[in-house]
């Protein structure tokens, strides 16, 4: 991060936590067996905050909000949320560019993301991506990345 504003840093993407060791801290914790050891909602909190406090700090600086996952299908509402208040300039989507493709023109044309869409978080496309093999949503896309899924992650050939 530039620790002087003469940096010619321009743009700054902000994510929080590690997927792998903190799932609560940068998407929903819909699955898994135990209860995530905060509310979902003080990671949507932190983020917004942590956002903010960063472009107060480096004004000039262009910073795209991320870790919006949370909130699913209300989450290009938080996004635009997050930009008009000015805390960034721009909302970054990963996660959701693999489940839902088609997310943003949704969100353009109906004003809305559809829930049966959005990503679930189950990380099958990041166990995929340290696979090194075609990255997709294995839940949404059944067909074309399930069984790239069974055969190369859990090595069922």
């Amino acid at each position: 991060f530039p620790t002087r504003r003469s940096s010619d840093l321009k743009l700054f993407n902000i994510t929080f936590g590690s997927p792998k060791f903190t799932p609560y801290v940068t998407r929903p914790y819909d699955k898994g067996d135990s209860e995530p050891p905060e509310n979902p909602l003080e990671g949507v909190r932190r983020a917004y905050r942590l956002t903010a406090e960063i472009k107060r700090a480096f004004p000039d600086l262009f910073i795209v909000a991320s870790a919006l996952s949370y909130l699913k299908e209300y989450s290009g509402n938080y996004a635009a949320k997050i930009v008009e208040s000015g805390a960034a300039d721009f909302a970054g989507f990963g996660r959701m560019t693999i489940s839902y493709p088609d997310f943003i023109r949704d969100l353009f044309e109906n004003g809305k993301l559809d829930k049966a869409k959005c990503c679930v978080c189950c990380s099958l496309c990041s166990a995929m991506m340290k696979a090194g093999v075609l990255c997709g949503c294995p839940v949404r896309d059944k067909e074309i990345y399930g069984g790239i899924y069974k055969n190369y992650v859990l090595g069922r050939k």
